[in-house]
């Protein structure tokens, strides 16, 4: 089952790349954090956005994700 959510992370984290949309690419991050608060904890989800927030700091999106996760 890890290897089937660690691909479906994956597959996420792909389609929120591609897409144009800043508001849908920050909807499939949020769910992403949501399958990895599932699989391994409150911490790994917050840590997922943390590092999400640091790659991209400007990104509006990712600072709400954060916020809606704590």
């Amino acid at each position: 089952r890890a290897g089937q959510t660690d691909a479906a992370v994956a597959a996420l984290e792909r389609a929120a790349e591609r897409t144009t949309a800043p508001d849908r690419a920050s909807a499939i991050r949020y769910q992403i954090a949501a399958i990895v608060r599932q699989q391994s904890g409150p911490d790994a989800a917050l840590s997922y956005l943390r590092r999400r927030v640091r790659q991209v700091p400007d990104d509006a999106y990712s600072h709400w994700n954060l916020g809606r996760a704590f």
